[in-house]
């Protein structure tokens, strides 16, 4: 198991994190978010996956309004992971990706 790094430290806005690669494929990987709340919030973001660091697929994408903590998970395995979100209105970031 790969504890969990951060890639998102009370982020704002829209974008991607940088990718993180654990040094091997792990077939089971998870994203867990801290989401804070403001007024009327929603956010989409997706745990994406890459081979060489430079072409992302979605694995797993949600919008969420409500409740934290949050997780994406996969089971594809992939060189890089990353976060990306591509809406965000009101809310705060704060996310980790890990590996078993």
């Amino acid at each position: 198991m790969i504890p969990p790094q951060k890639v998102f430290d009370a982020k704002t806005g829209t974008g991607a994190s940088s990718g993180v690669h654990f040094g091997k494929v792990f077939n089971s990987v998870i994203a867990q978010l801290n989401l804070t709340y403001g007024t009327t919030p929603t956010i989409t973001i997706a745990l994406e996956g890459s081979q060489d660091n430079t072409n992302w697929v979605i694995l797993h994408s949600d919008t969420f309004t409500t409740g934290t903590p949050k997780e994406l998970t996969t089971t594809k395995p992939y060189q890089h992971y990353r976060l990306n979100i591509t809406v965000n209105t009101n809310v705060t970031v704060t996310g980790y990706i890990g590996a078993s």
